[in-house]
C-alpha cells in the first residue's frame, strides 16, 4: 500500500494485510491522526492490466475508512501466490 502523507512517521494501518484473489475482502484502513473528511481516492493498479478506483468508500470515524476489494485482475501464478 503506498500512502502520499510523507510527513508523517505514523504508518497507517490496513487489515487485513493480504487478501482472496476474487476479492471482496473487507478491508479497513486506520490513519495516524484524524482527517478532516476530505475525499479519498483508493485505486488499486494492475500495471499493463490497468487501474481500478474504488467508488463505495464508507467513513468510519475521522481515522477510519472501510471499503471491498476488487477482484485481483493479474493471472494468478506460483510466484504471485508466494
Amino acid at each position: 500500500m503506498n500512502a502520499s502523507n510523507a510527513k508523517s512517521n505514523n504508518p497507517i494501518k490496513c487489515i487485513p494485510q493480504k487478501g482472496d484473489w476474487q476479492g471482496g475482502d473487507e478491508i479497513l484502513i486506520i490513519m495516524p491522526k484524524p482527517t478532516k473528511r476530505k475525499e479519498y481516492t483508493i485505486c488499486f493498479d494492475f500495471g499493463l492490466l490497468g487501474k481500478q478506483t474504488i467508488n463505495e468508500i464508507t467513513y468510519i470515524d475521522k481515522k477510519v475508512i472501510l471499503f471491498r476489494t476488487p477482484p485481483c485482475r493479474i493471472p494468478p501464478s506460483n510466484e504471485n501466490i508466494k
